[in-house]
């Protein structure tokens, strides 16, 4: 009798009598009792299913040598015997099997892809290239191989098998391994890097260790990862992936290889050799002074921070348009972030069964790059090209507390890339990173389209202009810094750079990704020096490579107890900001993602730092969001500690930090008065000129040369012509233009 065919999966299953319950195996059964993609529908989907018979439970029994069955006796009978006939003839015949689950899954993809064409195949305004239809072919490729089995949890798309990990923890408080912790040992993809390992890890660990509701979680830098027995593993090898660790000890004889065997028996026919499939063995260190020390320093953070005039407060804005030319006005991101050293990503390295497919409309964009900087961090932009056409996903792929994040491709940029903007300026619930994928606040939602905000074009303009030029503000003084390290001889954290970056405003019509295109915007302000109206504006950045973020601290939280050399030279560098910016400016909320940067001739992993806060001491013009002023400055100057960086930098002799009373605080106390802003004539406020935040010691960036501790990793590629963060002298400005006059206008100073 040939096996029961169901006719709703068209899956073979030699054990199941169709007489009994009709057409269907156990599991199309069940999930006909479900609306089609209903979360009950998705949970009845990831059951396992009987091979044998069809049947469907939740709670089955784990599989029985890679093949999974239920629990009755004829299924394990069946098994059984099968497993017996095939070790009798020297192989194990599971090609019935393999051909089962790819049937179903070339069913369900065929399916998915009449169901996707079905829903988005009408939609109007948008194209697709050859990549997009590609990428959203393997997407669907992967939820089919998922569904039905035939992907396992480390293969990836090609079905290749992972490599196994054992992890188990150690904690600095004890000597042994802490067996309340237990251990983990699940298949990870060969392409997964060390600390993706770690960060899964960290994940278990906290599972685990915040079940004592008192018990915040740890924080990725108050651990590392290590080899078995306790065994440190080299800085750099963090960005190794686990194909490429492996190799590294099986090559150092740190990994034994077995010689090849066939696990047959005596006498038996000759089999197959069995396949080698090493474990690798990790063990996370947790320091648990670090921890105690955050949470005893973020206690005392958050009573100063309640007690400050400051913390949840941000300075009305008017109804009126603001100008570039007169700044944004000062937003709170957050009013306290305790995320001092944590660490946030999406843990899923698989394709995820809920990725939609995202439909991209074409627009035409002017790039607006930063040809340098002047003395006082005010960027010149230049428009190095005519206006290029785009494509811009219509639906967020992350969200964070204020900003949303799309995939944009630029035909003539390889590198991938993400536009962001603001979609909310008020305060914040939370400061998290915009590159978070597995948002969860109230709200906007991921894959969805954004409501209108409730601001014009020209005031997100101004915002969003701030941001990037506080990206290359950080640059310029991060080179800076690391030329006075090299002078005097401090070894520093190499790998340290802020994110490039460049604007991408829409010629002449609004986006509906940016939420303003059913509105009446308002044009009635020139940004630019041409006449044309004033689009809504982007800001571009490449894509990290890593979804792993880490933050370094909050928007009025600056913690300086950490001790390794990448938190010591974040300290050091806001300390050295401090005097750089003569007393003007200190920045906040630092977090980055990991990458591989150039040092010189070496590729070491470093650290790309991006969405930073910034607090200005001036009354009359702010940096942009969560921009305390000098309320903010001196909370930095009451945190900060100088730590062995700073005193062998000599920091804590020449640069004192001293708490400055600002006016506002004055004029609270009723020592003196600040004196109003002035009125236009529409009864609007007018601000006044941001003075100058430089130290004339250190001059021009055109003064400066590369340090010997800096990534030097120059240009990234999708930078391109006359885009140089302000890096680059006059005298390379002038070659560059010879023959091609571009055309230049200056901003006013954003940040």
């Amino acid at each position: 009798m040939p096996p029961f065919t169901c006719h709703g999966c068209q899956c073979q299953f030699p054990l199941h009598s169709g007489a009994l319950s009709g057409a269907q195996c156990g599991k199309c059964q069940l999930l006909d009792k479900h609306e089609y993609r209903s979360p009950a529908y998705e949970g009845v989907q990831k059951w396992p299913q009987c091979i044998l018979c069809g049947t469907s439970y939740k709670n089955m029994p784990a599989p029985v040598g890679g093949k999974q069955v239920c629990s009755s006796e004829t299924c394990i009978a069946g098994l059984t015997s099968t497993i017996t006939a095939a070790n009798g003839s020297g192989h194990q015949d599971d090609h019935g099997l393999h051909q089962t689950i790819e049937n179903r899954s070339t069913i369900l993809f065929n399916t998915l892809r009449r169901a996707t064409a079905e829903t988005y195949g009408n939609f109007q305004g948008t194209e697709h290239n050859t990549a997009s239809l590609q990428e959203t072919e393997r997407t669907l490729r992967g939820i089919a191989d998922i569904s039905s089995g035939r992907d396992l949890e480390a293969g990836d798309a090609d079905g290749e098998p992972g490599i196994v990990v054992e992890i188990k923890y150690r904690l600095s408080s004890s000597a042994k391994l802490d067996s309340a912790y237990g251990s983990t040992k699940l298949p990870f993809k060969a392409k997964t890097k060390l600390w993706d390992i770690q960060d899964h890890s960290l994940q278990q660990f906290n599972l685990v260790h915040t079940k004592d509701a008192k018990r915040k979680p740890v924080g990725i830098s108050e651990c590392t990862l290590r080899r078995e027995g306790n065994i440190l593993i080299e800085e750099k090898k963090f960005a190794y992936t686990l194909e490429e660790w492996l190799a590294f000890l099986i090559n150092k004889g740190l990994v034994a290889v077995p010689a090849p065997s066939s696990g047959a028996k005596v006498g038996a026919r000759k089999a197959a050799p069995i396949a080698f499939k090493p474990v690798v063995s990790l063990e996370l260190f947790v320091f648990m002074d670090l921890y105690n020390q955050r949470i005893e320093s973020e206690a005392e953070a958050a009573r100063l921070a309640s007690a400050s005039a400051v913390a949840g407060k941000r300075r009305d804005r008017t109804g009126s348009v603001a100008a570039v030319s007169q700044g944004p006005t000062k937003v709170a991101r957050s009013s306290f972030n305790m995320g001092a050293f944590s660490v946030i990503r999406k843990g899923n390295t698989g394709i995820s069964p809920t990725q939609r497919l995202v439909t991209r409309t074409m627009l035409n964009i002017q790039r607006i790059t930063c040809s340098r900087l002047s003395r006082d961090y005010t960027p010149i932009w230049e428009k190095p090209e005519s206006p290029l056409n785009c494509y811009l996903a219509d639906v967020p792929f992350a969200l964070g507390g204020m900003k949303a994040v799309f995939e944009i491709v630029i035909p003539q940029i390889d590198t991938k890339l993400v536009a962001k903007f603001f979609f909310k300026l008020e305060d914040a619930e939370s400061t998290d990173s915009d590159m978070i994928t597995g948002s969860t606040h109230l709200g906007p939602k991921i894959g969805e389209p954004l409501p209108p905000p409730d601001f014009t074009v020209a005031v997100h303009n101004s915002h969003i202009t701030a941001e990037l030029t506080k990206l290359l503000t950080g640059r310029s003084m991060m080179k800076k810094f690391y030329k006075v390290a090299a002078e005097k001889g401090v070894r520093v954290y190499p790998g340290l750079r802020f994110t490039h970056g460049f604007l991408a405003q829409e010629h002449k019509a609004v986006s509906p990704a940016s939420g303003m295109a059913d509105r009446n915007t308002n044009y009635d302000i020139q940004f630019f020096d041409d006449k044309s109206h004033e689009g809504f504006i982007w800001l571009v950045e490449p894509r990290h490579a890593s979804t792993r973020v880490q933050k370094f601290g909050g928007t009025l939280s600056h913690p300086s107890f950490g001790s390794d050399l990448l938190h010591s030279t974040l300290y050091s560098f806001n300390h050295y900001v401090y005097h750089l910016s003569n007393k003007q400016m200190i920045f906040a909320d630092l977090q980055g993602s990991p990458c591989l940067v150039q040092n010189g001739d070496d590729e070491v992993e470093g650290l790309e730092l991006f969405d930073p806060m910034t607090h200005t001491a001036s009354e009359e013009n702010s940096s942009g969001v969560g921009d305390h002023g000098q309320e903010g400055i001196d909370l930095f100057l009451s945190q900060h500690i100088c730590g062995e960086m700073c005193r062998l930098l000599g920091f804590d002799q020449s640069i004192p930090l001293k708490v400055v009373k600002s006016k506002k605080s004055d004029k609270k106390e009723g020592k003196g008065d600040v004196q109003p802003d002035d009125d236009d004539e529409d009864g609007h406020k007018k601000h006044r000129p941001k003075r100058g935040v430089v130290n004339a010691e250190y001059g021009d960036d055109s003064e400066d040369s590369e340090g010997s501790g800096s990534s030097g990793d120059g240009e990234d590629e999708y930078v391109g012509k006359g885009d140089n963060d302000g890096q680059e002298g006059e005298d390379d400005q002038d070659e560059e233009e010879v023959g091609t006059r571009k055309k230049t206008t200056r901003s006013s100073k954003s940040s």
